[in-house]
């Protein structure tokens, strides 16, 4: 429910005419330049093609889902607060019992995961955010035309999120009325 609200938000925000149209937010083209920040996660990306907005992390959980065959009714977990946290071995947790295919392990393995068994998943997986499998979304995307419109950013030690906006020009526009 509140994703659709945000969502419903968003494209009011593009289709208003007293907003920045998509033209002029393309013509600005968020480019963050890099000596401003630590690191930087895209949680999501807008199309203005076809007008979609892309949720990084669902993308992220559909690929590792397609990737490691999984039925419709294994449930994969995320951790929502912790998600985007770059991690050098991120663990994939699956049911104490489960028996997997040398082929699945090995994609596990390809995609950045190591295996643990957990007691208390029961025909669930749960996932933390593996670098390997972000790259492997993001190169997916055709980004030469997307705008990013989410992102969770780190900043450097000792720098202001205001002087971040600053220098990055991500501030908003006043309509005139």
């Amino acid at each position: 429910m509140c994703n659709q609200r945000l969502n419903l938000i968003k494209s009011q925000f593009f289709s208003e005419e007293k907003r920045i149209n998509e033209d002029e937010y393309l013509e600005q083209a968020i480019k963050l330049k890099s000596n401003t920040y630590k690191n930087i996660f895209f949680l999501e990306l807008y199309n203005p093609e076809s007008k979609e907005f892309m949720d990084i992390k669902a993308l992220m959980i559909d690929k590792l889902r397609r990737d490691l065959k999984l039925s419709d009714d294994v449930e994969l977990i995320v951790d929502d607060g912790s998600y985007f946290q770059d991690n050098e071995s991120p663990s994939l947790y699956v049911p104490d019992n489960s028996l997997l295919a040398d082929e699945t392990l090995t994609e596990v393995k390809t995609l950045g995961y190591d295996i643990k068994y957990n007691k208390t998943l029961d025909n669930q997986m749960e996932m933390e955010f593996s670098p390997i499998l972000y790259s492997k979304v993001l190169s997916e995307i055709r980004q030469d035309n997307t705008l990013l419109t989410e992102a969770q950013v780190e900043l450097k030690e000792d720098d202001s999120f205001y002087d971040f906006l600053a220098v990055n020009k991500l501030y908003a526009k006043k309509n005139a009325d």
